[in-house]
């Protein structure tokens, strides 16, 4: 992906996890690889440190 493209999908994730998300979400994505998976959730799942996660910064 693009820097253009990935700055779009932090705006729109952190846009979505404002005004969209409520507990949790769980999403299933076709890729040429086979499916992909996302839990999105406002918990930290359990035996998960926050330290496992990658931060994204703030949309600009």
């Amino acid at each position: 992906m693009s820097d253009e493209e990935m700055n779009e999908l932090n705006r729109l994730l952190h846009r979505y996890a404002e005004l969209e998300l409520d507990q949790w979400d769980l999403w299933a994505v076709d890729s040429s690889c086979g499916e992909v998976y996302i839990r999105i959730t406002r918990g930290l799942p359990p035996d998960e440190p926050p330290t496992a996660f990658i931060r994204l910064p703030p949309p600009s």
